[in-house]
């Protein structure tokens, strides 16, 4: 929609700018928002496709995807486990700001030792530990 907004105004601006009729300027109206919502559904697909990825900063656990990030605060963290779930392992997070559990799946390259052990050092002491089942590491 603002895409379309746009295109619209820079129509306006040169018929205001230019010597094109007005008439030209209505007959040319269809580009705004034919454009406009070709190029928002462009945009879309490409975020819906662009990866998403997961590290972890000096505050917390990043999550990007396309031009969105996500934190995670170390201090909002309660509870983490990872665990299998139909083949893929998956790192939950219980978080203090959410009643929801976030949930990140990992890849096979990934090393869960080195996310643990990067967990235990920056998720304060007070975090529940969680108990795993039988293929999961917990806290």
């Amino acid at each position: 929609m603002i895409l379309t907004v746009v295109l619209f105004a820079i129509g306006v601006f040169r018929a205001f700018t230019s010597d094109t009729p007005l008439s030209d300027l209505i007959a040319r109206a269809w580009v705004a928002p034919t454009f406009g919502i070709g190029l928002t559904l462009l945009l879309s697909v490409i975020h819906w496709f662009s990866p998403l990825t997961v590290d972890s900063g000096p505050r917390g656990i990043v999550r990007s995807k396309g031009d969105a990030l996500g934190l995670v605060p170390w201090r909002s963290i309660r509870s983490y486990r990872i665990y299998e779930l139909e083949g893929e392992r998956v790192l939950e997070l219980s978080v203090t700001y959410s009643t929801e559990l976030e949930r990140f799946y990992l890849a096979e390259k990934v090393d869960a030792t080195a996310i643990l052990q990067e967990l235990r050092t920056n998720v304060p002491v007070e975090a529940q530990p969680v108990i795993a089942a039988d293929t999961s590491v917990a806290r």
